[in-house]
């Protein structure tokens, strides 16, 4: 819940559907994911830090 509660000052949050969209827009570099959705929220809110603690958890599903 950290990350979607990212909120810039005007109150207004990161939520699911800009979360989905950074979802979207990183997948092309899976190595990177990550790190570059949080890029994302931080960008957003216009700060370093988050005021809540944040998980993020990445998992690649290799086909057989």
């Amino acid at each position: 819940d950290g990350l979607i509660e990212a909120e810039q000052d005007d109150g207004q949050l990161f939520g699911v559907d800009r979360l989905t969209d950074s979802l979207r827009r990183n997948a092309t570099s899976p190595e990177n994911l990550l790190e570059n959705v949080e890029n994302d929220a931080r960008f957003f809110a216009g700060k370093s830090a988050f005021e809540d603690d944040i998980c993020l958890l990445a998992v690649r599903w290799l086909a057989r």
